[in-house]
């Protein structure tokens, strides 16, 4: 059993290491010097039951995955999401378990190190929040994108098309079909002003690209019922409107 003096006199050297106190059901709580976005303290904690080495482990005990729920992104809601925090845990030799990030630590001489490398995989996972989109942009933006992961096909995300007036124009994908290309722009939202901003804002954009010979899709998420009709039959005048939950259209169209 490590003993709780030992392991504040290994930590006391490191000067990314703030505190380090002991709880009464045994937990040993670490404060690092590492913050989350909203610079609050990163702490990770050495669990009661397995304060032996070799088989001791660090984990943040879910509250990554916590402060992420708090700012409104859930790491689980798309498949996108979850690999990024795979690869992410996995650069810095951690592992997610559960809602958790946690880390083995063979030694009692690896102990700083596998803390602050724990705490840096904290940062990285709760970077998503910078992916957190604004209430004009379309939510269904990353279910596109992973519908276009299942397919074959090459895409871009974020692409730039010169438009009649050779300026470039954003679309969501540009996706390379086998004869032709495809733009895709996504709209979502749960309330009408949100979807008629975005709807306004992707006209104008296919306007600006009426003169672009390839094949120009909008994809609505039809999960909201909050599209007004005028709005749909303008899209509808300038591009290819199909549903979200019509997947399998969607890959058709782009994989002509």
């Amino acid at each position: 059993m490590i003993q709780f003096e030992n392991i504040q006199k290994t930590l006391s050297v490191s000067s990314l290491i703030r505190c380090v106190d002991r709880f009464e059901n045994g937990h040993v709580r670490v404060e690092t010097g590492l913050s989350y976005p909203d610079g609050s303290a990163i702490d990770v904690f050495l669990k009661n039951d397995q304060t032996q080495f070799p088989q001791s482990m660090l984990t943040d005990f879910g509250q990554t995955t916590f402060w992420l729920v708090s700012a409104a992104i859930k790491p689980w809601a798309s498949k996108k999401r979850l690999q990024i925090i795979e690869d992410v845990v996995r650069i810095y030799g951690a592992r997610t378990d559960g809602g958790a990030l946690v880390m083995d630590v063979p030694d009692e001489q690896s102990l700083a190190t596998s803390i602050l490398r724990l705490g840096q995989a904290c940062i990285r996972v709760s970077d998503l929040y910078f992916t957190r989109r604004s209430g004009i942009q379309s939510p269904a933006v990353d279910e596109v994108e992973e519908l276009l992961a299942e397919t074959d096909l090459s895409f871009e995300s974020g692409a730039d098309i010169l438009s009649k007036f050779k300026k470039p124009v954003r679309v969501d994908f540009q996706v390379h079909g086998k004869r032709t290309q495809s733009a895709i722009i996504a709209i979502g939202g749960v309330t009408s002003s949100q979807v008629q901003t975005k709807s306004v804002d992707v006209f104008k954009r296919w306007y600006d690209l009426s003169e672009w010979g390839n094949q120009k899709i909008t994809v609505f998420d039809d999960r909201h019922d909050v599209y007004r009709d005028e709005d749909m039959k303008r899209l509808q005048d300038v591009s290819m409107l199909l549903p979200l939950s019509d997947s399998q259209t969607i890959k058709e169209a782009i994989a002509a």
